[in-house]
């Protein structure tokens, strides 16, 4: 289980990213990129008792941040009033290795409905 831990944290250190708080005016979802609906609810009590413990992943456009990960838990801060949320801002240099890893995630969730 250690050796897991710090290869995920190898992986992690590998990828070019910048952790802060920001505005969630600041934050904007694509209209095609979301499919979290049914889980506003779950996510809405989580943070509710505990607080968010997963921080956003989002890129840079223009003013504002897309965001690629975290799409209920967008919807959920904006129904409890938060004004800021904890954000990883990747490079634009590792979105497309992010696109193929989410990608590849969604793939494997699907073979697991089998």
């Amino acid at each position: 289980m250690l050796v897991q831990l710090l290869h995920k944290l190898i992986y992690i250190m590998s990828y070019k990213f910048y952790y802060c708080n920001l505005p969630i005016s600041k934050l904007f979802l694509p209209r095609n990129n979301w499919d979290g609906a049914k889980y506003i609810l779950q996510i809405l009590n989580s943070i509710k008792k505990e607080g968010l413990r997963k921080p956003f992943i989002v890129k840079k456009e223009g003013k504002r941040f897309e965001i690629l990960l975290g799409g209920a838990r967008y919807w959920a801060l904006r129904k409890l009033k938060y004004k800021t949320a904890p954000c990883i801002i990747i490079s634009d240099t590792k979105i497309q290795e992010y696109k193929k890893i989410k990608k590849k995630k969604k793939i494997e969730k699907n073979l697991m409905l089998f």
